[in-house]
């Protein structure tokens, strides 16, 4: 089984184990900032996945963390579940699958866009609301400031993909040209 898909086991469980809305922001917000902690910790991550140290220390590093994190009691359990099985390298992943399964689960889309320079808040606020027009949900935008770009936007929406981008312009101005 793919990392990927154990992640997306996990994060399900928890989704599951979450009822209310504000639990689940309150462990959405949990999951990011141990996503951080392992993310910005290469000691942290090295220590958990190595074979080498035996359980007990895990044990006891895990509980210090969480004395010190003060997350709630599911949080605290997933993150133990997580060592016994020997999958806190998981985490980050862990941590953005409940954010998708969050989402999907409350009907809020997802949509990456791509553009060559930063686009402006207007600009931001426009393209949101032509793609909760287009798809007829909420829609979540994240933006990524793409080098190869020459201009224009790529918008990418679950396996929809919209390339409103110079190159296809100039890729679809050439295949007529040589027709």
């Amino acid at each position: 089984m793919s990392s990927r898909q154990v992640a997306r086991r996990y994060a399900q469980a928890l989704c599951d184990i979450v009822a209310t809305q504000a639990d689940q922001q309150v462990a959405l917000e949990e999951l990011g900032l141990c996503r951080e902690l392992f993310e910005e910790n290469a000691d942290l991550r090295e220590t958990f996945a190595s074979p080498a140290i035996p359980r007990a220390q895990k044990e006891r590093l895990l509980q210090a963390l969480v004395e010190r994190l003060q997350p709630t009691r599911t949080t605290a359990n997933l993150l133990r579940v997580l060592l016994l099985n020997e999958r806190l390298g998981n985490l980050p992943e862990i941590a953005e699958e409940f954010a998708k399964d969050l989402d999907r689960r409350q009907g809020v889309a997802l949509v990456e866009i791509r553009t060559a320079r930063p686009l402006t808040e207007e600009q931001q606020r426009s393209l949101g609301r032509r793609f909760e027009e287009l798809t007829g949900q909420k829609v979540r935008m994240s933006y990524v400031e793409d080098d190869g770009l020459i201009g224009g936007v790529v918008a990418k929406w679950g396996s929809e993909v919209f390339d409103g981008s110079v190159r296809a312009q100039l890729e679809t101005l050439r295949q007529q040209l040589t027709r």
